[in-house]
């Protein structure tokens, strides 16, 4: 026998999984990349979040067995939606379909999952999140950074719980709207984190222009153009980015590598004049 590449034994359909077992499973996703090698990556402490389930669904001990030998092959699940890929190979090993599937959707499942997670986290929720507690950090209060940190904890809590639920009840039907959908969901948290970071950089440019102004004012000094566009244009020079790079990707569909390459020529010319 061969681990992982043999049919289970016993195909007769398993029980549902209980929503303890779920929460459980759930629990103990968050020490997922807690044993990760050069090897198998995060295989050993996935498999390890994944027994209660798979001991409750496969009562023949040589299925266990295959069915933990092929979880502990290379796995590198991502982080924020590994609970979910956790529920989907769940839902598939409930069914008792063929190990050989389940390591594919597996396989598939976590880099459509790792691709979107870079693209939902540093292209849309941490634009939003920075955006939000902007004035407090710019004012030098440290408290924007601790409310970051504590929202992205917490939300990072519910999706493990939520998610697990969501790809055990969808199954493979969820995990190939995901797989399908992957590069237009990365594309529009892209494009939305964008837009962010414009509306970011324009308001911290009128921000300081205003306080430019009234500082003048205050002085009775009077109002010098060019003290006034050294203080504005290198924020409207990036908003103008923000909104060419939006235009490029909307409307001439370039990719995230083009434009990035496109900003960087532009600075270096800028930054040579």
């Amino acid at each position: 026998m061969v681990v992982g590449t043999t049919p289970y034994t016993d195909t007769k359909e398993a029980f549902p999984l209980d929503k303890k077992t779920l929460r459980k499973i759930a629990f103990r996703s968050f020490f997922t990349h807690a044993g990760e090698n050069a090897e198998t990556a995060a295989s050993t402490g996935w498999t390890w979040a994944m027994e209660p389930g798979l001991k409750k669904i496969h009562s023949n001990p040589q299925d266990l067995a295959i069915s933990l030998g092929h979880n502990l092959e290379f796995n590198d699940p991502s982080y924020l939606f590994s609970s979910y890929v956790m529920g989907v190979v769940l839902s598939l090993e409930a069914q008792k379909a063929d190990p050989s599937v389940i390591r594919s959707l597996r396989t598939t499942l976590a880099l459509a999952a790792s691709g979107l997670e870079r693209a939902l986290v540093y292209g849309l929720w941490l634009p939003i999140m920075l955006g939000a507690v902007y004035s407090m950090v710019s004012s030098g209060n440290a408290w924007g950074v601790v409310i970051v940190a504590a929202v992205s904890f917490i939300l990072h809590v519910i999706l493990r719980f939520v998610l697990i639920n969501v790809g055990y009840k969808g199954g493979t039907a969820s995990a190939e709207k995901l797989i399908a959908k992957k590069d237009s969901w990365s594309k529009a948290a892209r494009i939305s984190g964008l837009f962010m970071t414009g509306a970011i950089i324009g308001f911290g440019s009128l921000l300081t222009g205003q306080i430019g102004v009234h500082g003048l004012r205050a002085s009775n000094a009077f109002l010098q153009p060019m003290v006034l566009a050294s203080q504005v244009v290198p924020g409207l020079i990036g908003l103008c980015a923000a909104l060419v790079t939006y235009w490029l990707l909307t409307r001439k569909n370039w990719s995230m590598w083009k434009c990035a390459i496109l900003l960087i020529a532009v600075g270096f010319v800028i930054g040579m004049l």
